[in-house]
């Protein structure tokens, strides 16, 4: 008996310095920029389609336009369906499918415009003339990749500094980063909310070069390969 006492309480004095170790090199990897990343790169890898709530706020011109609770459906490549659930353009779909209807957004305005749907360059003048990005920017793969983009060049510019890393709570982790002027990058700062449950990227906060606000970007309610098909971005009007 006294030697299963002995035996249980080095045990015991053994596990916790190991437990402790892995605690803090799993601490140190969430707060290394590059493990983080990674990780979000590898959960991102995964995903053919996708659904969620989409919300963004943008200064265009002088005004900041604020649009939330937009059903966004992506599938990759080049598959994207919005439809505005309230606010001024409640009912308003639009519809991109890469390669189909001569690359142009479908869109059904809604309300009394219902009967005069529209197809729109989504690069065009028309299409960007209430929105800082087109329709197929509309992603949470496609502005990781941006972000990224923007890290990596970062790292050999002796003007930038780390990311820093913080938490708006326990499932959360954010990447604050700032960026000089003149260098191509794409905005001053900017700050990527991740889900350290599922490792996705969920928001986004960018700062003009005089710091002023430029977008921000949340994605909730995500689902995950939910099956998403060529139906699903078939005109419903």
């Amino acid at each position: 008996m006294l030697y299963k006492n002995i035996r249980h309480y080095l045990q015991v004095i053994l596990f916790f310095p190991a437990l402790l170790c892995g605690q803090q090199a799993l601490a140190q990897d969430i707060n290394n920029p590059d493990v983080i990343l990674e990780r979000v790169r590898e959960s991102l890898s995964s995903i053919t389609d996708y659904s969620c709530i989409f919300s963004k706020h943008e200064l265009i011109g002088s005004r900041i336009i604020k649009e939330d609770n937009i059903e966004l459906k992506v599938k990759r490549p080049g598959h994207f369906y919005m439809k505005w659930q309230d606010g001024p353009k409640k009912g308003r779909r639009a519809i991109y499918v890469e390669g189909q209807n001569n690359n142009r957004v479908l869109i059904n305005l809604g309300g009394l415009m219902a009967l005069l749907p529209v197809a729109i360059d989504p690069n065009g003048k028309e299409a960007l003339k209430e929105n800082r990005h087109p329709i197929t920017e509309a992603d949470f793969i496609t502005i990781f990749d941006k972000v990224k983009e923007n890290y990596l060049k970062s790292l050999t510019d002796p003007e930038c500094n780390p990311p820093v890393v913080t938490s708006d709570g326990p499932d959360t982790l954010v990447l604050m980063m700032r960026f000089p002027p003149g260098k191509g990058y794409y905005a001053h700062s900017g700050r990527l909310t991740i889900d350290r449950k599922r490792w996705l990227p969920i928001g986004l906060t960018c700062y003009g070069w005089k710091d002023e606000f430029l977008e921000e970007y949340k994605f909730s309610n995500i689902k995950i390969n939910p099956g998403l098909t060529e139906q699903d971005f078939k005109k419903d009007w």
